[in-house]
C-alpha cells in the first residue's frame, strides 16, 4: 500500500513519522514545501502523480485564536482545501483519513459525529 502524508513536519505528522517508521507500507513525507494545500491545481498535480492508496492529511490551520480574526485562512486550510483533497481521493478512489481538533468535537460521543452535530463547547453548529 502506498500512503501520503500530508504535513509532515507537524506535531500530528511527526508522530506518524514514529508509529509508521516500521511499515512495510511506502510512506511518503510530504511537507507545505512539496504540496501546499492552499493551492488546489498544484495539489491536484501532485497527488495524481504520487497516486497514493491513502492519504493521511495532517495540515491543518492551527492558531486558534488567530482564526477568529483570519476566517478566510482558516476556511480555506481547514475546510476548502480539505474538500479538494477528498475529491482527488474520489477521483483516484482512495481512502481518506483527515484528523480534525478537540476544539471542535472532545473526541467523547459513543456515536460516530454528524456534521450537524453540535460543538461541545460553544454550541455551535458546523456546515459547510
Amino acid at each position: 500500500m502506498k500512503i501520503l502524508v500530508l504535513g509532515c513536519k507537524g506535531q500530528l505528522g511527526r508522530c506518524l513519522n514514529d508509529q509508521l517508521i516500521n511499515t512495510d507500507h511506502e510512506v511518503i513525507y510530504t511537507s507545505r514545501e512539496q504540496i501546499d494545500i492552499a493551492d488546489f491545481e498544484a495539489t491536484k498535480s501532485k497527488i495524481l502523480e504520487f497516486s497514493p492508496d491513502l492519504i493521511i492529511n495532517a495540515t491543518a490551520y492551527t492558531a486558534v485564536d488567530k482564526a477568529e480574526e483570519d476566517q478566510k485562512t482558516a476556511n480555506l486550510i481547514n475546510h476548502l482545501a480539505v474538500k479538494n483533497i477528498a475529491d482527488i481521493c474520489n477521483q483516484l478512489e482512495c481512502w481518506l483519513i483527515h484528523v480534525s481538533t478537540d476544539y471542535v468535537f472532545d473526541g467523547n460521543s459513543k456515536v460516530p459525529y454528524k456534521e450537524d452535530d453540535r460543538n461541545q463547547s460553544s454550541g455551535c453548529v458546523w456546515r459547510n
